[in-house]
């Protein structure tokens, strides 16, 4: 359960937002890594820790937002400066 009355409620952990409060912190730096990868190398084989298939990645200017490609399994937005 979290300790914030609302569940859509933007948490922070060092630079990834995410409203899922479920998505522990190995999960976000796992799919940050996973961006990473795929922005220097253009391709990365990384998948969902939750359900195995793919990450999605969507860039709109400074940010960014990763989801998999199951519906409602795993989201993951990143604000930049």
């Amino acid at each position: 359960m979290s300790s914030h009355s609302n569940p859509n409620e933007l948490m922070e952990t060092d630079r990834l937002s995410y409203r899922d409060t479920q998505i522990t912190k190995d999960e976000a730096a796992f799919a940050e890594a996973a961006v990473r990868e795929e922005t220097e190398t253009g391709l990365t084989d990384k998948r969902c820790k939750r359900c195995g298939t793919r990450y999605l990645l969507h860039v709109a200017g400074g940010s960014y937002t990763i989801t998999c490609e199951t519906a409602r399994c795993f989201q993951l937005i990143a604000r930049g400066i």
